[in-house]
């Protein structure tokens, strides 16, 4: 990708979040102290992606497709990139979480989605993500199999497989997948889901 100064997320915002050390869980309670404002031109090549359902089968539109906010910024281990952060895209009670790797202009080198949480009585995540020291960055997924489960009326039960993803960013700041871990498929209650502190909590058999 072409460097372009004018296009990227500005430096001085950037700097304005505190570095979060690795390594970090970005689990339930997380909490973002400080938001700042990215517009959608600022995003490319990301173009945020939005979910109807918990099974993320059914995309929609965003009412506002104007950008997305700017939640943290992560320590960097090793490589030849100078930023990796963490966008937020919302759209009502819905939250999709990229990680980016930015260069020096701050453009967007390459990007993973991490996160995806509902809101419901608390938050149901079935998509949340974790940086380790050594630069891999782990996302956990629950991959719901009931087609286009909406978030109301609430639901009884949904089944659904947890996965791990491994990926690794290299030091050229691409996100490069390892692994997978699947577990044995299970059914999840309703009061399950919303009172789970995180995925990788959650006690499947491999």
């Amino acid at each position: 990708m072409t460097a372009n100064a004018f296009a990227g997320i500005p430096i001085e915002t950037i700097k304005k979040v505190s570095v979060t050390q690795t390594p970090y869980l970005d689990g339930k309670g997380a909490i973002r102290h400080i938001n700042y404002f990215v517009r959608s031109e600022q995003l490319s090549p990301i173009h945020p992606v939005m979910y109807d359902d918990f099974g993320c089968k059914t995309e929609f539109t965003p009412s506002m497709q104007n950008g997305a906010m700017l939640v943290r910024r992560l320590e960097i281990t090793h490589g030849n990139y100078p930023y990796l952060v963490a966008l937020d895209c919302q759209e009502s009670d819905y939250c999709h979480t990229y990680l980016a790797t930015l260069d020096s202009y701050g453009n967007v080198i390459d990007y993973l989605s991490a996160g995806i949480d509902f809101a419901m009585d608390n938050i149901i995540a079935v998509k949340q993500w974790e940086l380790l020291t050594d630069m891999t960055v782990v996302v956990y997924q629950l991959k719901i199999d009931t087609p286009s489960l909406r978030t109301y009326p609430r639901f009884e039960r949904v089944r659904a497989q947890r996965i791990d993803i491994y990926y690794k960013i290299t030091d050229s700041g691409k996100f490069q997948k390892q692994r997978e871990v699947s577990y044995l498929s299970k059914d999840y209650t309703y009061a399950e889901l919303d009172n789970m502190k995180n995925i990788k909590e959650g006690g499947e058999k491999r």
